[in-house]
């Protein structure tokens, strides 16, 4: 990226941070996969509520240290801070093998996703030794690393000391690594900031006993859709025909992306110019919200819908299909999770649009979860060498066969073995080859998506503006955000 990408003041990022409160803190709501029935939801299995008094637990490692000598300098505790997902059930597990194959406690603070931005963005600004591991996904990554509030890992990783001799960065998929990696003058181009262990993309789910053929275009999405809401046709044996993640968070605008880029429209252009409201643009969400506000195909209460309340709809059959990320299925699939659908799904990626030439285009929606090392620790080597055991080839497999659904690395989505018991791993092998990031190289992109895009997106659901009304709003406010920040 060119230089106009002029790191941010300190205070400058906190003031837009708080402007949309913490709204950033849902960017990875639909990362970990949204527990439909209680008991795959994690939150009741926190890590912390194990978590000794701190005096107990700072004498604890010390007496498993196997030689004082060969332990001289090394943290016999680190802290790490990532909220409570769907990694956490398989993530426990390799906390307890680490501390048993290394000797180093790994104690995890797990707020609540709607907590945790703010929590961990306080940590940061205030100095904080404590926690030594924190954690970004793509989106945010461009604002942590240009405000100084995580550390680069260049040279860790390239100490095979640190990272191991087969840690094999360059197996990750070129957009995974991008999106790892930030500099104000090269964009993603820049430092690694952040070793992934998660990478999500969007699938398409569907009923086999009501829909022959998975739609390739939207256009058959919109029909499919009519053709199996009630009010439009009274035989179909479902409700309505589609949903959607509504509910004023970012899974909201990710849904809406895979239509927008497959139409051919884009956030910015080339020289950084907003065009949210382009024509492409504005006619795929008129399209896309026309399902709820002309078909009626959608659930008149969809407004109020997270991940969790569309993933029910499919489930009780309210709908016939559904977009999800791709690692629902390990639910959809599941007969005690899903009971009334599980033997009738299948899945493939997203629709696309054909454009004049034929060619169809499909755009899934991708993003990443990264760990990271605080700027302020003073056990960074120890903080990187566990990231880069968790991360790394073999501590991924390790991960996976202790139940982790979405891994980033090309050797465990590839596997045969892991493919049978993770269907999912198939979409996420082929959508991440096409599918698409958002412009993270942009420190104010998630103010603009957040504070702007939003709240939009809402009105339009609501039917108080017209797509491009709204639309043409983002373009203005999105201009006026980066001519502020000198671009």
């Amino acid at each position: 990226m060119p230089e106009r990408n002029r790191v941010l003041s300190r205070r400058a990022f906190v003031g837009r941070v708080l402007v949309f409160g913490g709204a950033g803190a849902a960017l990875l709501g639909a990362c970990s996969p949204p527990a439909p029935a209680a008991p795959s939801k994690p939150a009741e299995t926190k890590p912390v509520e194990s978590k000794p008094a701190a005096p107990a637990e700072a004498a604890k490692p010390v007496e498993t240290k196997p030689a004082a000598p060969a332990q001289a300098g090394k943290a016999a505790r680190l802290d790490m801070i990532l909220f409570d997902g769907g990694w956490t059930p398989s993530l426990k597990i390799m906390l307890d093998a680490y501390k048993a194959e290394q000797g180093v406690e790994v104690v995890w603070d797990n707020p609540p996703l709607s907590g945790f931005y703010q929590k961990q963005l306080s940590l940061m600004l205030a100095k904080e030794r404590k926690p030594d591991i924190i954690s970004s996904n793509d989106t945010i990554l461009s604002q942590y690393a240009g405000s100084g509030l995580i550390e680069p890992l260049d040279e860790m990783l390239a100490n095979k000391s640190l990272a191991g001799d087969d840690y094999a960065w360059d197996e990750f998929a070129e957009q995974t690594r991008k999106a790892a990696s930030w500099s104000k003058e090269l964009g993603q181009q820049g430092q690694v900031y952040g070793l992934p262990f998660e990478l999500a993309t969007w699938g398409y789910f569907y009923r086999t006993d009501l829909i022959d053929r998975p739609p390739e275009t939207f256009d058959e999405y919109v029909e499919i859709s009519k053709k199996f809401t009630r009010s439009l046709n009274p035989s179909s044996p479902t409700p309505f025909g589609a949903t959607a993640h509504a509910k004023q968070l970012p899974p909201q605008y990710k849904e809406w992306y895979a239509w927008m880029w497959s139409y051919g429209g884009e956030l910015f252009d080339e020289k950084l110019n907003p065009t949210f409201n382009s024509d492409r643009a504005v006619t795929s969400l008129a399209d896309f919200y026309g399902l709820l506000l002309n078909h009626k195909a959608m659930p008149p209460d969809t407004a109020t819908y997270s991940d969790t309340e569309k993933s029910a709809a499919f489930q009780n059959e309210v709908v016939p299909h559904v977009m999800h990320w791709a690692h629902q299925a390990s639910v959809y699939l599941d007969k005690e999770k899903s009971p009334k659908i599980a033997d009738k799904v299948k899945y493939t990626m997203v629709p696309g649009m054909k454009g004049a030439d034929g060619k169809l285009t499909r755009v899934p929606y991708a993003q990443q979860w990264m760990l990271g090392v605080n700027p302020n620790s003073q056990n960074k080597p120890e903080a990187f060498k566990f990231i880069a055991w968790l991360t790394s080839p073999k501590g991924m497999r390790a991960w996976v066969e202790a139940g982790w659904n979405s891994p980033p690395r090309p050797s465990a989505l590839n596997d045969a073995g892991f493919k049978a018991k993770h269907p999912s791993f198939a979409i996420t092998e082929e959508a991440i080859k096409i599918g698409r990031y958002g412009p993270g190289y942009l420190k104010e992109y998630a103010q603009i998506a957040d504070s702007k895009l939003l709240p939009a997106l809402s009105q339009v659901m609501a039917g108080s503006q017209t797509p491009k009304q709204a639309l043409d709003s983002v373009a203005d406010e999105a201009r006026e955000i980066l001519k502020s920040a000198d671009y």
